[in-house]
């Protein structure tokens, strides 16, 4: 019934999701960052073994003061989906854009 989608836990809850990927609005907690290793990761909920994870700013849903705390922390990503500041780590939540693909399904 939901035309070629999987059933998938996402965030502890099951989901139908899109066999090549799960896009979704979602925040980065300031509260979530590796202060010392400038990191935030979402080795936790999508380990890097099973899922690619893309991050983007939610410019839709973003205020001034969050898109430049973005543009400020000079962020990138790395192959064990977590994101890396190379600048200033936000200090701020900041809206985005989730996007998950599975490596491969079973």
């Amino acid at each position: 019934g939901d035309n070629g989608k999987i059933l998938q836990v996402v965030n502890g809850v099951w989901t139908a999701v899109n066999k090549l990927s799960t896009v979704s609005a979602t925040t980065l907690l300031a509260s979530n960052w590796d202060s010392t290793a400038k990191t935030y990761s979402f080795e936790a909920d999508y380990p890097s073994a099973s899922y690619d994870v893309e991050v983007s700013l939610d410019g839709d849903n973003a205020t001034n003061e969050q898109i430049n705390a973005w543009i400020v922390a000079k962020m990138l990503s790395s192959s064990s989906n977590k994101i890396i500041a190379k600048g200033t780590i936000p200090t701020i939540d900041i809206p985005i854009i989730l996007v998950v693909k599975p490596k491969s399904l079973i």
